[in-house]
């Protein structure tokens, strides 16, 4: 165990010794060499018009792009307006097929009373009683016997 953090230390040392190097390297090579002939400094140009001529165009690009995203903007407020147009039609269209699907259901169980009247009638002309005319279509005693005494009533 002890021999792992012997080579850890001397990889620490080594890497702080590179880190050191580079900051020293860099720092002397950021510097301008001074003319050894010459104890006159070298002439410096004044970065602030170009600094100024580079914000200028930064400005410019900046206004560009925020003119691009206000017609991105719209293009994309018409496009939400024409969901919302879609969104209304298609509820619409469903509260429609909703109430076709009720009024369909409807029809179907006023067609199915219709054909359990009728087995409940030709069960009665077979010579059914009333009672196995309930148990076997599921109707009311009321209505079975309503059925009889019409069916009684037509012959």
């Amino acid at each position: 165990m002890a021999a792992w953090w012997i080579v850890f230390l001397a990889f620490d040392i080594a890497l702080m010794g590179a880190v050191f190097y580079i900051l020293v390297f860099r720092k002397n090579r950021s510097r301008p060499a001074a003319h050894p002939v010459t104890a006159k400094a070298p002439a410096v140009k004044d970065p602030a018009p170009s600094i100024l001529m580079e914000l200028k165009e930064e400005l410019v690009s900046v206004r560009k792009t925020a003119a691009d995203l206000e017609k991105k903007r719209i293009e994309l407020d018409a496009f939400d307006r024409g969901l919302r147009e879609r969104y209304i039609r298609l509820d619409e269209m469903l509260k429609k097929a909703a109430e076709s699907a009720k009024d369909t259901e409807v029809i179907r169980e006023g067609r199915a009373s219709e054909d359990t009247y009728r087995k409940a009638v030709k069960m009665l002309r077979m010579g059914h009683h009333v009672e196995d005319v309930v148990k076997n279509l599921g109707i009311l005693n009321g209505e079975a016997e309503l059925i009889s005494a019409i069916n009684d009533y037509r012959q």
